[in-house]
């Protein structure tokens, strides 16, 4: 007897030192813990399978899902091409075509579809992706275009188009600048221009001008009123004292000023 209490007692000592236990009670706390995997592992299998009736539950209803979004794109590409080509015309780019491609992609968060705009910037041309066939302006009238026909009245983001305005004048950028001003009245647009027409429309004026050193920096300062209207003189190419060339600047504020 006394053999089998010794016996115990180096069991219970190696047991401690295995565990870094300092009591008794830790030893079956973590004899408790054991017991508890034990039982977990048996049950994994049940896991696995409750897990994987989940996971096709939710294949099966994003599946649905996906179908609906599929059907509305479709539906809905042809009228937003042509909305967005209406767009374009207004603003010099004439004859575009713009298509909505719609191909079957692995299923994800946007669905099954793989959605790609191509564009046939002129008659006669074959339409290619936007990125490869159209220029920096053409690529912001596009943006400004696409936006336009989707606009949510609700939307609050900025927006921003740089040099939106490349290779058009006239009519056009009039056109332009009342695109400008309608999305404008629903988003923050930020607008990077070299026309005088749509930046007299702006409700805020900033400079940028960037400077030659040992490293080029840009710097942007924030136009009160007399400024801005100094630097649409400047735009219109006239010198800042130039009495014609600064009646038309006011003349060109004022023609937004209550709109």
């Amino acid at each position: 007897m006394l053999d089998g209490i010794e016996e115990r007692l180096e069991q219970l000592a190696e047991l401690r030192r295995r565990f870094g236990a300092d009591a008794a009670a830790d030893l079956l706390a973590r004899a408790e813990a054991a017991a508890r995997e034990l039982a977990e592992g048996e049950r994994a299998d049940e896991r696995i399978a409750r897990a994987a009736a989940d996971v096709a539950k939710a294949e099966a209803a994003a599946g649905r899902l996906a179908t609906r979004l599929h059907k509305g794109r479709e539906k809905a590409a042809g009228p937003f091409a042509r909305a967005v080509e209406r767009h374009l015309a207004d603003m010099g780019m004439d004859g575009a075509r713009l298509e909505v491609s719609i191909a079957e992609a692995p299923l994800g968060a946007r669905g099954r579809d793989a959605v790609e705009m191509r564009l046939a910037a002129n008659p006669g041309l074959a339409a290619g992706p936007l990125g490869s066939v159209a220029s920096g302006g053409e690529l912001s009238r596009i943006a400004l275009a696409v936006r336009l026909a989707a606009r949510d009245g609700e939307a609050t983001e900025m927006l921003v188009f740089d040099e939106v305005d490349a290779g058009i004048g006239g009519r056009t950028a009039r056109v332009l600048t009342d695109k400008l001003r309608e999305l404008a009245a629903t988003a923050q647009v930020l607008c990077i221009t070299h026309l005088p027409q749509i930046a007299a429309a702006a409700d805020r004026h900033f400079l940028v001008e960037k400077t030659q050193g040992e490293t080029s920096e840009a710097h942007v300062a924030q136009l009160d009123a007399d400024e801005a209207l100094e630097e649409l003189v400047r735009m219109l190419g006239a010198d800042v004292g130039d009495t014609d060339a600064r009646a038309l600047a006011v003349s060109l504020r004022g023609a937004h000023s209550s709109t």
